[in-house]
């Protein structure tokens, strides 16, 4: 039997904003959006004191858009007390989204009441808490959350519970969507609901028994194995108005955000070492910089000089804010400031000086689409593992000669330095097959034609076959018709006959 402690607290590295422009905020007139909530930020806080954003009665639910009640509106029953919608500037009361239900909590007035929040849900990006009256008239609650007033929001007893089950439900869920996902069953919904109601994830086809024990016994080792979970928030740029793939119930297919969301943050969950980002593209390649450093330079810049010494590697990563993590992979141009600063940087681990300082990378994404789109310009990244050998003999000067490549092997069969202190990783030469064929394959008329090589011309079409032609060709060819004779093997009784048997000897004379 296996027993695993609750942390106390939210690791500090739980919660990473990547957007440099992005910031909780501060002023508490202002509700912090879902996505930002003080319940996303560490969920294991129960109880913050916080700010009145505004406070209004609850209007009865708005009929569907085709005047008909949903399943839902017809089961709710209708409380029999008010309920106020509360809008607090933060809230540890994480509200209904995203296939999670609502938390439930309490809020304690400046006046030292405690009110009851039955429910909490997102209306556009604002958290609103359904808080049930004292007694038939709203007036009080009205009063006791006037905007602008000090109150104390917490989970309770009975919200902890609520929130301890949902989050770890909600955790198992993208475990086991990144496990399925890694056998190609994509996850098309899923939802956590309140206990005891089973929670469910929708996937397009039915798994044999094997799989289904398959990945059950990944999911467990990963989960055994504590890999660090946290959650990477960045801006969402731009209405989120994209059309989504839906299913033929209507329910849209791998949907990241609710359509009517208005938060302007985006949220992603990751799990340490389940979802490895792939390289879609690695190819090994020569340039010449010195026939055409115009055209080096506007691809590379300034680190064009740095392709001078032979063939590198040139790699296409595929992931969320690849420019970003793959600088922080290099390191400090400098490799001497490199190995100060962060001393397993690829660049303090490989460089020798800055002008080969081992990598480089693009310093944006719209300069890494135009470094793409020009060097892979007649075979475009695709994810793949295995990639054709791609080479021609009648290359110019300043364009690329390129292999398949695995850089991998290289650097696990090195070190960081050799015994000369110099790093002995080294690109390879290009194979001798690289080279011009010493034999000039036959080229067909239509390949030459596509080719602009000049054909020369037949003399029209064919006529028929001349009988002189006929009897020439098939001249001395047993069995075919023919005018003369021909001399073959002779068909006679042989001259010497063969032995014959005693039986079959004619009888001899007897003697005298």
């Amino acid at each position: 039997m296996a027993v695993a402690a609750l942390p106390q607290v939210t690791p500090p590295t739980y919660h990473r904003i990547v957007s440099p422009t992005l910031q909780v905020p501060a002023d508490e007139k202002v509700s912090v959006p879902v996505g930002l909530l003080a319940c996303q930020r560490d969920p294991l806080l129960r109880e913050i004191t916080t700010t009145v954003i505004s406070a209004t009665v609850s209007q009865a639910p708005t009929p569907s858009s085709n005047g008909r009640k949903s399943k839902k509106e017809k089961a709710a029953p209708a409380p029999s007390e008010p309920l106020i919608e509360v809008i607090l500037h933060d809230t540890v009361i994480f509200p209904e989204g995203g296939g999670q239900p609502s938390d439930v909590g309490l809020l304690t007035s400046s006046d030292g009441d405690v009110w009851s929040v039955v429910e909490a849900k997102r209306h556009g990006g604002h958290a609103v808490h359904y808080v049930r009256s004292k007694d038939q008239s709203a007036d009080a609650a009205l009063r006791a959350f006037m905007p602008g007033t000090r109150v104390g929001v917490a989970l309770g007893d009975e919200g902890w519970k609520r929130r301890l089950d949902h989050t770890c439900m909600h955790t198992s869920q993208h475990l086991l969507s990144a496990v399925l996902d890694s056998r190609n069953i994509p996850t098309l919904s899923w939802s956590v609901t309140a206990w005891p109601t089973p929670c469910y994830v929708e996937i397009p086809r039915n798994m044999s028994a094997d799989e289904l024990a398959s990945v059950q016994d990944e999911a467990n080792r990963l989960v055994f194995e504590d890999r660090s979970v946290y959650v990477e928030v960045e801006e969402l740029h731009g209405a989120n108005t994209s059309d989504q793939a839906k299913l033929e119930n209507g329910r849209a297919v791998n949907q990241v955000l609710p359509a009517d969301y208005t938060g302007g943050v985006k949220r992603t969950v990751i799990i340490e070492g389940v979802r490895p980002q792939p390289i879609v593209k690695e190819r090994q390649m020569e340039f010449d910089v010195e026939t055409d450093p115009e055209t080096m330079y506007d691809l590379f810049g300034d680190d064009y000089e740095c392709f001078a010494e032979g063939p590198v590697w040139v790699y296409v990563l595929e992931r969320r804010r690849a420019v970003e993590v793959w600088a922080t992979l290099m390191g400090h141009p400098d490799p001497a400031v490199a190995r100060e600063e962060t001393p397993n940087a690829l660049r303090a681990l490989y460089g020798t000086s800055v002008l080969q300082n081992a990598v480089m990378g693009s310093p944006d994404s719209p300069t890494a689409e135009f470094q793409i789109s020009a060097i892979f310009a007649s075979s475009p990244p695709f994810p793949t593992t295995d990639l054709p050998d791609v080479g021609s003999a009648g290359l110019t000067s300043g364009s690329v000669r390129s292999m398949s490549s695995s850089v991998l092997s290289a650097l696990r069969r090195t070190g960081s330095s050799g015994d000369s202190g110099k790093s002995p990783f080294k690109a390879r030469k290009l194979p001798a097959t690289h080279a011009a064929p010493d034999i000039v394959p036959r080229m067909s008329r239509a390949a030459s034609l596509r080719a602009g090589i000049p054909v020369e011309k037949t003399s029209g079409p064919r006529g028929p076959i001349s009988k002189e032609r006929l009897a020439q060709t098939f001249e001395n060819v047993p069995g075919h018709k023919r005018s003369s004779t021909i001399t073959v093997a002779s068909t006679a009784p042989p001259t010497v006959a063969p032995r014959m048997t005693r039986r079959r000897a004619p009888p001899r004379p007897s003697p005298a």
